[in-house]
């Protein structure tokens, strides 16, 4: 099977764009599908500040997930901001070839 195969469910994200004048984060107006594969389990990781944490859920896809993007993962309501997640922190993996890179988001 493919990586593409594995790739079964979407979630959707909505990419990080700067801050305002009151230091708030703003996003992209618009929200982008990916294909990815997410599972469930507990996780010790360290986040983008360096902190050891406990990641509950990982997301795999072949799409770049910025460390502050906002992502609604599988089941989740795209219209309340709320129910957004944004990574703890992103991973990368390439084949040898270097041909294809995977993206390791945990939250």
């Amino acid at each position: 099977m493919s990586f593409a195969g594995m790739l079964t469910q979407e979630i959707l994200v909505q990419a990080y764009s700067g801050r305002n004048n009151f230091g708030e984060p703003q996003y992209a107006a618009a929200t982008s599908p990916l294909k990815a594969r997410v599972e469930s389990s507990m996780e010790v990781i360290r986040d983008k500040n360096g902190e050891e944490r406990v990641s509950e859920t990982q997301v795999v896809t072949g799409v770049p997930v910025g460390l502050y993007d906002r992502v609604w993962l599988p089941g989740k309501d795209t219209s309340s901001n709320e129910e957004s997640l944004t990574p703890m922190n992103v991973k990368t993996a390439q084949t040898p070839n270097g041909s294809l890179v995977i993206y390791h988001l945990y939250f």
